[in-house]
């Protein structure tokens, strides 16, 4: 199932995981705390410190790199 990148997937959605964890880790946590396309800054969740989204990040993406 292809999502589009607008849509947070599900860490079960392997595929799409694969292709954002090649960006790597430290990518994906910026993204995840800047914001990226639509996806707001700390997933609009501005009271998250920036281990907690780091942390969050790890886990959506089960784990690739710490």
């Amino acid at each position: 199932m292809r999502r589009a990148w607008s849509t947070p997937p599900r860490p079960t959605d392997r595929p799409v995981w694969e292709l954002r964890n090649k960006q790597g880790f430290a990518v994906l946590v910026r993204h995840a705390i800047d914001g990226f396309r639509a996806h707001p800054p700390k997933g609009g969740m501005p009271a998250l410190s920036g281990d907690e989204v780091r942390d969050a990040v790890f886990y959506m993406s089960a784990g690739r790199s710490k």
